[in-house]
């Protein structure tokens, strides 16, 4: 099960790397599975990949951090006497930075950021003000990063003042605490993905809740792909997208499992990690075009 499932968030990040700046040509997954062994990263559980503004792919994991540059995995630490006090533990969300940085949001440790400048891992607010767990992060064009947490709701971080604030987010009349997705539009909208579904927030700060087709249901992940149409997958293994009219829709048969991730590839091609493997669906039509299981 292990390797499977390396091998599959592998497939994934060397699709990213191929189109990484940087690095034209990446090498095979079957060559990068020995870096896990032998590299002092995890070995079991991807959680959480990224591409930074350099080309580079970061890759969080159940046991720490790791950035690969197209040939060679690195570790990602913070300062520390020990191991693990160098270890960022499970690092389930990451968000790259404008500046070259790159956010990363942990299950037990808060928020941290990594300084491209300094080549070193920030954490971020101290003690009670740390939020946990963090599920989803997003920048936006105005440089705060928007925090998704399991408990604590949605949260705002303004970095020149150093400070967390709570972002009300209502649904139904009540107060929603489970945010797992986040994605800022192109027209500066923020969209959250939560456990009852999905809701924007527009530029002026106002909440508008969207009904998904068959009732609610946890939204866990968000793309707006190449055209600005956001897509967005369940926890009950469905992937949608919103049409030219504005309305959600779901694309294809539900899958077996969540839909852990959206990405875009270069052809246009939309690829979904899923719980028991990974689908690819067209861009333009949301069409079934391959399904790989573990």
């Amino acid at each position: 099960m292990i390797r499977r499932t390396l091998t599959l968030a592998l497939c994934l990040l060397t699709a990213l790397a191929t189109v990484a700046l940087a690095q034209p040509v990446p090498p095979a997954p079957s060559a990068l599975e020995p870096q896990f062994a032998t590299v002092a990263v995890p070995r079991d559980v991807v959680g959480s990949l990224a591409q930074d503004r350099q080309g580079l792919i970061w890759i969080g994991t159940s046991d720490g951090l790791a950035r690969f540059d197209g040939y060679r995995l690195r570790p990602i630490e913070r300062e520390g006497a020990t191991p693990v006090q160098r270890n960022l533990g499970w690092v389930r969300s990451l968000a790259a930075a404008a500046d070259g940085g790159m956010w990363i949001g942990t299950e037990v440790n808060g928020l941290a950021r990594y300084d491209p400048a300094f080549d070193r891992v920030r954490m971020l607010g101290s003690g009670s003000e740390r939020p946990t767990p963090i599920r989803a992060l997003a920048e936006d064009g105005a440089g705060r990063v928007w925090v998704g947490t399991l408990g604590q709701g949605l949260l705002r971080y303004e970095p020149k003042a150093g400070r967390f604030d709570t972002e009300p987010l209502l649904v139904g009349g009540e107060p929603e605490r489970r945010v797992l997705a986040l994605a800022v539009g192109r027209d500066g909208s923020l969209w959250a993905g939560h456990w009852r579904g999905l809701a924007r927030r527009d530029a002026r700060g106002g909440w508008t809740a969207l009904a998904l087709p068959d009732g609610v249901t946890g939204i866990s992940t968000l793309l707006e792909d190449r055209t600005g149409r956001l897509w967005f997958g369940s926890v009950d293994g469905r992937v949608g997208r919103l049409e030219d009219d504005g309305q959600p829709r779901w694309l294809v048969a539900r899958f077996k499992g969540g839909v852990q991730a959206l990405a875009q590839g270069q052809d246009g091609t939309v690829w979904a990690g899923l719980t028991d493997g990974i689908a690819w669906l067209d861009g333009a039509s949301g069409t079934l075009l391959r399904q790989l299981r573990h």
